[in-house]
């Protein structure tokens, strides 16, 4: 499932294990009709580092731990919620693939030449091997 999938499921009163297709429909509403709940934990969520990594009982968990229903309507309180929640439970999903960074190329090795008439080349930016 999306991860705006998960967190619509976790914002309804079920367990990370009992997903069925009537909770993954009434998460679809939640998305559809664009719950204020819902949009504030999607960009919160979002925007934290290696979200992708956890498992769904921790991004359930997150959700369903929030100190107050309404934690969501406050961004600082709910992102150090998040943050200090994953970082005490969160667990990794073990079939995750973590995404490295990209090396940028040495400074050196960047060339510009100017064309002219406004027209340049860079050359180096990027590594020559493909991905």
């Amino acid at each position: 499932a999306t991860l705006d999938r998960e967190i619509a499921c976790a914002l309804l009163p079920v367990a990370p294990e009992k997903i069925t297709p009537s909770i993954l429909k009434a998460a679809d509403e939640i998305i559809s009709q664009d719950r204020e709940d819902f949009k504030r934990w999607s960009m919160a969520l979002r925007t934290t580092d290696q979200i992708l990594a956890y498992d769904r009982a921790s991004v359930f968990g997150v959700i369903q731990s929030a100190p107050a229903k309404d934690t969501y309507h406050f961004p600082q309180s709910l992102r150090s919620h998040i943050d200090n929640w994953l970082q005490a439970n969160g667990q990794r999903d073990a079939n995750a693939v973590e995404e490295k960074p990209k090396e940028a190329a040495p400074k050196d090795d960047v060339k510009v030449t100017n064309h002219g008439g406004g027209r340049f080349s860079i050359d180096g930016m990027m590594s020559e091997t493909p991905s």
